[in-house]
């Protein structure tokens, strides 16, 4: 009888307080842990995203500079090599001539850079077209370029002759998502150049 009393009462005000406490502390506990999960859920996507449009960034660059070519007998077609920028000529997979440049732009609001690249398609090497800008990625902090030598045996920062291809170029790109400073990441990418090699055998049959 005095059970069925206390159930017909109902909760007192200080257990309903009591009650609505623990039940805010536990729902705050499992909307963090979402949240926390969900954030850090979304930071991996972002950053496995970011790595993919990295690879893919050196790609291009690889494919065109596999292709880099040389004409000693034709000054018009050189190598220039800088520490941020490099501009080659190069085969198309169209089997055409075209000048390539790949550079840096800065973006706008942040410390972060554009990587793009030029193209001027050649019919005839006096007949180009318009040069065509294409932006490659927008999310670089930093490009390293450097160019190797085989006769001296060194890495050159800036490469020293237009019209000798160096046999290796390494490219060193930080990569950084806008919205996370420490999520930064290195790639490092060394490339050889066939056609140097191939000049250089000639060279030596020559020189015999």
């Amino acid at each position: 009888m005095h059970i069925m009393n206390i159930m017909k009462k109902g909760f007192t005000l200080l257990e309903l307080l009591i009650g609505m406490s623990v039940f805010a502390i536990v729902a705050a506990s499992v909307y963090s842990s979402l949240y926390l999960g969900v954030k850090v859920w979304k930071q991996e996507e972002n950053l496995d995203q970011m790595m993919q449009e990295a690879v893919l960034s050196l790609k291009v660059m690889e494919r065109a500079l596999r292709c880099a070519f040389l004409n000693p007998e034709n000054e018009k077609i050189s190598f220039v090599g800088l520490g941020e920028r490099i501009d080659f000529f190069s085969t198309s997979p169209e089997g055409g001539i075209e000048k390539v440049a790949f550079y840096l732009r800065p973006n706008e609001g942040d410390n972060s850079f554009s990587l793009l690249r030029s193209k001027v398609m050649y019919t005839r090497l006096d007949d180009e077209e318009a040069p065509r800008e294409e932006v490659i990625n927008t999310k670089i902090r930093e490009l390293k370029l450097k160019y190797f030598s085989k006769d001296e045996n060194i890495w050159h920062e800036i490469w020293p002759e237009e019209l000798i291809l160096p046999q290796e170029v390494s490219i060193e790109v930080n990569f950084a998502p806008a919205f996370e400073k420490s999520g930064s990441f290195d790639l490092v990418k060394y490339i050889n150049i066939p056609m140097a090699n191939i000049m250089d055998l000639t060279h030596d049959e020559e020189s015999q």
